[in-house]
């Protein structure tokens, strides 16, 4: 959608919306607490923290998905410039993501599909992506791919060597939590 109006309207990023979600872990159980969904950067719900207090560990999340980097948008009917400009919207609103995870700080992200188009994907993206979540290092990042970026042979998930903190789930089977962390 548009973002303002006249000279400082711009086009939002296909990010619709990202939930941040602080875990308290209690030997066994989890209780979730300050619960929060942003849309476009800005905060739109947030569910109270409890007032009990609780000297346990925390774990911070942050959840997103369909960010599709590089995404051909000339199909639409939509100038070549137009679609720079939407591209280079995605990554800035990607861009932002990380920057709150450092912020929070985030213990993790999980991205649930379709980071980047696989048919248009980018070394430049790939690259952009690694500088990202390696600038991130005490956040483990955990990515399923989706539809439009399908973990395939050739897919950059198994050809590039991504930061240590990254795991990227190769196939849609369970996966032993050993293997993961």
């Amino acid at each position: 959608g548009v973002v303002g109006n006249g000279s400082n309207a711009y086009w939002t990023a296909g990010i619709s919306a990202i939930g941040v979600c602080s875990v308290r872990i209690r030997g066994n159980r989890k209780e979730f607490g300050s619960i929060r969904l942003y849309q476009f950067g800005n905060m739109v719900e947030s569910l109270p923290t409890p007032t009990k207090s609780v000297t346990t560990t925390h774990m911070r999340i942050i959840h997103t998905a369909d960010v599709h980097l590089d995404r051909c948008f000339t199909g639409a009917g939509m100038s070549s410039h137009f679609g720079n400009r939407r591209r280079q919207s995605l990554r800035d609103v990607f861009q932002g993501i990380i920057q709150r995870a450092k912020e929070w700080p985030a213990d993790i992200i999980l991205i649930a599909g379709d980071l980047f188009e696989y048919e248009r994907v980018t070394r430049d993206t790939v690259a952009f992506l690694a500088t990202q979540f390696s600038s991130i290092p005490n956040t483990l990042v955990f990515i399923a791919s989706g539809n439009h970026d399908p973990c395939l042979p050739d897919s950059p998930y198994l050809t590039e060597t991504w930061p240590e903190n990254v795991h990227v789930f190769r196939n849609p089977d369970w996966e032993d939590r050993k293997s993961v962390v």
